[in-house]
């Protein structure tokens, strides 16, 4: 009986013994992996990692070991399946899953995944700073991406996929402004004109200081011929950026659809003086020159447009408009001066200069005439007064 114990117990040690060199031989095979995946030496150290696997299959350390060497000979999909058998041994393993979850990101624009392996590392420890941060990057880069995919659809007319990638934005970060802003374009594109000024007044109330919104509803206001409104939201466009030409350009154009003149001006004034040379400025301030009357400032104006664009539309339209305008004014002025009178009061019809004055006796006229003298009627002060009333 105590040979048979003794022969257990030495069977055990040396099974034990076995197990345990083993264990040795498996990390002994696993540090050489480690030396040589140091020194640059990825194949040599995938061989070793792999005997030390071939031991003992149950080391994380060696599976990740074994990812990373896959991952630098840019072996994505076994760097993954390596990554997660050492998660699967050991759930807590934070480096691990770190690096599959910024493989994901970095290396094969995986973000969605890349997001379920940080949420799974945020669960076993929400205090693992790195791992927030990464989402961070995640969440912007991926966001960003989703952003571009929209806005290429979106010009390609694509409206349907484009709504669902600036949903997918929002659903990532739902205070990204600017693919709210591409939301209400595509309601815009869509002839959904009520959802784009819902879209554009909500972001006016979340992010007040964003200014395209006040831009973009002031146009749908203008366009509509509501200046009014239009007026209202440009006015903070310029608020909020007052050094852009755009800005006091649209706000000009309102303010000469509501016919304040003098504001407009002031407003092409500014934009002008930001854009010195743009036409379309220039255009504006000069028209509503014209508009005002002021024919001698708007000729100016169109001479600086035409200088500068001698082809741009409408100029000559406009200013043959201005010069039938001051030619019918200077015909006028002249048809007033010759009527300019000495006056020489009259009673009853009398030829004068070959011309006869056909009057009632009760009427009395003015005439015209020079160096004559001869039939002057003298009246009185009173009659005087009502014909100079007439």
């Amino acid at each position: 009986m105590y040979k048979k114990i003794v022969f257990f117990l030495f069977v055990s040690l040396v099974i034990i013994g076995i197990f345990r060199l083993r264990w040795l031989l498996a990390i002994y095979y696993n540090n050489r992996g480690l030396n040589f995946l140091e020194k640059g030496e990825n194949a040599l150290a995938i061989d070793y990692f792999y005997k030390s696997l071939k031991i003992n299959p149950e080391l994380a350390e060696t599976h990740y070991n074994l990812a990373v060497a896959f991952e630098e000979k840019y072996a994505y999909e076994k760097a993954i399946e390596e990554y997660k058998k050492a998660l699967e041994l050991k759930p807590d393993f934070l480096k691990a899953g770190y690096n599959l979850a910024n493989l994901y990101y970095q290396k094969m624009n995986l973000y969605e995944e890349a997001l379920e392996e940080i949420d799974k590392l945020i669960k076993i420890s929400p205090q693992y700073t790195r791992i927030k941060e990464l989402k961070d990057s995640i969440i912007m880069d991926y966001s960003t991406f989703c952003l571009n995919a929209g806005l290429d659809y979106l010009e390609e007319g694509n409206f349907e996929k484009a709504e669902e990638e600036f949903n997918r934005v929002l659903s990532l970060k739902p205070d990204f402004v600017v693919a709210k802003y591409n939301l209400a374009i595509l309601y815009l594109k869509r002839k959904e004109k009520d959802k784009a000024k819902e879209k554009l007044k909500e972001i006016i109330t979340d992010n007040p200081d964003y200014p395209f919104s006040y831009r973009l509803l002031g146009s749908i206001y203008f366009d509509e011929g509501n200046f009014e409104e239009a007026r209202r939201y440009y006015e903070e466009v310029v608020k909020i950026m007052p050094q852009d030409s755009q800005a006091h350009n649209d706000l000009a154009q309102t303010y000469t659809k509501l016919e304040e003149y003098d504001k407009a001006i002031n407003e092409f004034q500014k934009a002008l003086s930001l854009k010195p040379d743009n036409s379309v400025i220039l255009y504006g301030l000069a028209s509503t020159y014209r508009d005002k009357g002021d024919y001698e400032n708007a000729l100016l104006y169109y001479k600086r447009l035409k200088e500068l664009n001698p082809d741009y539309p409408f100029v000559e339209e406009d200013l043959k408009g201005i010069y039938a305008t001051l030619e019918k004014a200077k015909e006028e002025k002249k048809s007033v001066e010759k009527e300019k009178v000495d006056i020489l009061y009259l009673k009853n019809g009398r030829k004068l200069e070959g011309e006869i004055i056909k009057e009632t006796d009760e009427q009395l006229v003015l005439k015209i005439v020079v160096g004559q003298t001869q039939g002057t009627v003298t009246v009185s002060k009173s009659e005087i007064e009502r014909i100079e009333h007439r």
